[in-house]
Formats: structure tokens, sequence, C-alpha cells
């Protein structure tokens, strides 16, 4: 069975045919799909996805990018809160940090986001779907310190080094890999070997990042066969070995039967 921890299935994209992706998704063996929110209204629409398809699960949160003033942090998380305890949400986030353009929002307001998200994260005992893109070094400062042993949680979409992954795995955080595991790099080749099989996990991180031969397209959670194909090639591994570990690990860290 396939597995994709991180599809923002609800939204608009696929409103012309996210019924008949689902259909395909059973026929096709994609047996887990988490689909994480971005703002409090789109969380609202994954916990409504994740209730109307019995493979699809939610997560709460607000992405980096869409964090709003220190204003209005308590209202946002009040609203996140109140969807916690809504059937089949199994993480929160996505949230963490994002340095990619100077109009996101300022450091110290994703810093205080990011903590809000982490204490709901302790106070029901979720998972954190962790974005980080060009902010390492603040994403393990907050983390690390965070970490009391009750903290778990996945780095979705993994772009580090040897050296990232390592204090990932040391937080005892899970690394997934998306479709830029088909971009033809020589990270790819270094970093994907390097996950302990334990630790590893797989996305879409669809509607964006389609694997090749489809960049440039909508992507969609059909193209993880893809993903897990390169990371097989990659590891040197048979593809349904990776497939079980995957499927194991996100039983595991999202807590589903």
């Amino acid at each position: 069975m396939f597995v994709d921890t991180h599809c923002h299935l609800s939204f608009s994209d696929f409103d012309a045919d996210r019924d008949a992706i689902v259909g395909r998704m059973v026929r096709e063996e994609i047996e887990i799909l988490v689909n994480p929110g971005v703002d409090v209204n789109e969380s609202q629409n994954a916990v409504m996805c994740a209730q109307r398809y019995s493979s699809v699960y939610a997560a709460v949160g607000c992405h980096p990018c869409h964090v709003l003033s220190i204003d209005f942090l308590p209202s946002v998380m009040t609203a996140l809160e109140h969807l916690v305890d809504e059937e089949k949400v199994v993480a929160i986030g996505e949230t963490g940090f994002d340095f990619y353009k100077e109009v996101n929002p300022p450091k110290h307001v994703q810093d205080a986001y990011f903590l809000e998200h982490i204490r709901l994260a302790k106070q029901f005992s979720k998972p954190l779907i962790v974005h980080s893109r060009m902010a390492w070094d603040d994403t393990f400062r907050v983390l690390e310190a965070e970490q009391d042993g009750t903290l778990s949680g996945v780095f979705h979409c993994f772009s580090g080094n040897e050296k990232e992954v390592k204090r990932a795995v040391d937080l005892g955080f899970m690394i997934s890999f998306s479709g830029t595991v088909t971009f033809k790099n020589k990270t790819n080749t270094q970093i994907v070997p390097s996950v302990p099989i334990d630790y590893l996990l797989t996305e879409t991180d669809a509607p964006f990042l389609s694997p090749h031969p489809f960049r440039g397209k909508r992507n969609d959670p059909l193209k993880i066969p893809l993903i897990v194909g390169e990371i097989a090639r990659l590891r040197e591994a048979p593809i349904e070995d990776i497939k079980t570990s995957v499927s194991r690990n996100a039983k595991k860290l999202f807590k589903l039967n």
C-alpha cells in the first residue's frame, strides 16, 4: 500500500475531480492520505474532506506564509483548538518557518505561531507537520528547546542536508520526501539513502511539486508511486520494502490502526 502524508486534497484545485481521484486511490492501493491545513478556513475544509473519505485524514494548522499579525494569534489558535478533537484529525500543521521571500511574515511572528502550534501538539498529544524553508537554524532552535520527550512529528518536503537529517532523527522526527526526489540533482542522491528506514515517509504536496515527467502540471496523490519508485531506486531497495516501511511509519506517527 502507498501513503501520501502531505496532500492538500481540499484545495479548490481538486473541486472538479476530487471524487474521481479518491476512487482511483482505492483502486491503486493508496491507503493513507493526510490533508494538512494552511489556515483556519482550509483546516476546516481539511476536516470535512477527511470525514467524507475513509482513506483521508486531516491536520489543522496555519502555514508560516499564512500567519497573521500577533494580534490575531489568540483567535487563530482558539479556532484551531476547536478543530483538534474533530473526527480524523491526526496532526497539527502545517507549521514552522518560511524565509523564502522578504514579503513573508516577520520572524518573530512566525516564531510565536510555531510555538503555539507546539503547545497545541503537546496538549492534544498530536504529531507536528513541520514546514521549514531557508530556516533550518530557527526551526531546530525552537524544536530542540521544546522537545521534552513528548513531541513527535515529520519534516515535510525535506530539503535539508545530512546534518539536518541527523538533527531531525535525534529529535525523533520523521522525514518525508516529495516529488522533488525525481528532479535530477546530486542532493537527492546523497540525502535519500541517508535517512534511517524507520524515519522515512512519502508525500506529494499536491497540487504542488509534480514529479518528473509531470513537472509544471497539477500534482495529485495518484503520482505517489513515482516518488516511492524513485526513493527505492536511490536506496537500492525493492519498492515493496519502501511501501511497507512507509506505511508502518505513517501508522505509528499518526496513531492509525
